[in-house]
């Protein structure tokens, strides 16, 4: 069965989870996260993830071209984007995330944290995401 990413952020829509970004690991390699400054987010400097918690998704996806510079021309792995993945561990819980539909209209997978700490981005994802958002916001005029 899909599951849509916007059930499981309305699920924990304002619920907010404490966590030391310098305890972050990759949940696709296991390297430390590195810190996106002003962005609410983290990244891995080996497979250049993205790792953003619920809260922050909507600022991060919305931010302005030039503040996510080098993170918009990462190349797609469509494997893992437009087909679900094996688990991988949430970067807050640890326990196993699950693959949501970005939209239902499209074929974006990512992962999430069921318990709402979480969405891990793979590279080219956050791009096909602001794609999405663009495209529901000029239909939606």
């Amino acid at each position: 069965m899909k599951k849509l990413l916007k059930n499981l952020m309305e699920n924990f829509r304002g619920k907010t989870v404490e966590h030391d970004p310098s305890q972050s690991l990759c949940p696709e390699c296991r390297t430390a996260l590195k810190e996106l400054s002003g962005l609410g987010a983290l990244r891995c400097g080996k497979c250049r993830g993205i790792w953003v918690d619920l809260d922050n998704l909507s600022d991060f996806i919305w931010a302005p071209e030039e503040h996510l510079a080098g993170i918009l021309s990462d190349t797609v792995i469509e494997s893992r984007t437009f087909n679900p993945s094996a688990p991988r561990p949430c970067v807050k819980c640890s326990k196993p995330m699950e693959n949501y539909l970005y939209d239902e209209r499209d074929s974006l997978w990512v992962d999430a944290c069921g318990h709402g700490h979480g969405l891990w981005f793979d590279p080219g994802e956050v791009a096909l995401a602001r794609q999405i958002n663009k495209t529901q916001s000029s239909t939606e005029i």
